[in-house]
């Protein structure tokens, strides 16, 4: 079965390892807080605010700082790209895979927290992008990715006072749910049990000694689409496949339907003893929303009424 964690974690971990494109707001203060995030820091000179992603971008560049949060459990798994004493060949594999070259390994302290920072490169097809990533293992866990497109911009001595800088904020889940760029409704049974880097987990509410169940997750979250293509529903198909353990989903039903504000699309498919059902609007700035909620199909089946009154709540906050 598929667990709220499980999915959560995997959507998670990919975001926090690509670029995005967004928009940028102002900052106000040396000192910025990271929306959906815990984290505060100094934020390098010319690097904005961007929503609706824990991002912080610098326009002229084109450079970022993106700040992915994960739950506890995730740091150990995280930690493998990573090793004590120097970048092992087999994390430096795991980097190679994604395209980046790894040289060195720095440790830091952040916050009173011994702090891995890894430098390296990626080469684009625009450029060599100059990469500094750092793992913080706190209260959740923090994916720090420095995605820096001139490599006069910023020297690894700047990357590590922006990391030295960094303070972890308590925060409860009514908190990050207050964080979101969208609202919606949780339907019983569903209950949210998870918000991380503005992605939303919500799990069924069970009688078991559990808090929540195993049976049936539904996640939102909102994403830029980077896809060459511009139609809704392959977009959808795409997002879905996407998704750990769906590769392979056989599409059952594909509509369009309201969504989020606007005219939506919905699709559904089964792979295994799984099914997945998936609703996505993406407005005229491209920045789409989605909802997908995923489970065992004897599970899944009967919260259908539910899960459809959820993702009629969903509205983009402006």
């Amino acid at each position: 079965m598929v667990t709220g964690f499980k999915l959560m974690r995997h959507l998670t971990q990919a975001v926090a390892l690509v670029s995005f494109l967004t928009i940028p707001t102002a900052v106000n203060a040396e000192s910025v807080f990271i929306p959906g995030t815990s984290v505060t820091l100094e934020a390098p000179p010319g690097f904005t605010v961007a929503d609706p992603h824990s991002v912080l971008e610098h326009v002229e560049t084109g450079s970022s700082i993106i700040i992915a949060e994960f739950p506890p459990e995730a740091y150990s798994a995280i930690l493998r790209l990573f090793t004590s004493e120097t970048v092992s060949e087999t994390a430096a594999d795991l980097w190679e895979s994604r395209g980046v070259t790894i040289d060195r390994l720095t440790w830091l302290t952040v916050d009173d927290r011994e702090v891995p920072l890894l430098t390296g490169t990626q080469v684009t097809a625009e450029a060599e992008v100059t990469k500094y990533i750092a793992l913080l293992e706190g209260e959740n866990t923090i994916l720090v990715t420095f995605n820096i497109m001139d490599p006069n911009q910023m020297t690894q001595d700047d990357a590590e006072m922006v990391m030295e800088s960094i303070r972890l904020l308590p925060l409860t889940l009514e908190e990050r749910v207050a964080q979101l760029s969208f609202s919606f409704e949780a339907i019983a049974p569903f209950q949210v049990s998870q918000v991380y880097s503005g992605i939303t987990v919500l799990e069924e509410m069970t009688e078991d000694p559990a808090p929540f169940g195993t049976g049936a997750a539904v996640l939102i979250t909102r994403g830029y689409n980077s896809s060459e293509t511009s139609d809704p529903a392959q977009i959808n198909e795409q997002l879905l496949r996407n998704t750990p353990d769906f590769q392979s989903i056989q599409i059952t039903n594909q509509e369009s339907a309201p969504f989020a504000g606007g005219t939506g699309h919905v699709i559904s498919g089964v792979v295994g003893d799984l099914t997945a059902v998936q609703f996505l609007h993406i407005p005229d700035d491209g920045r789409y929303i989605r909802l997908v909620a995923i489970g065992a199909t004897s599970a899944l089946e009967p919260l259908l009424p539910m899960i459809q009154d959820v993702a009629d709540s969903v509205e983009i906050l402006e």
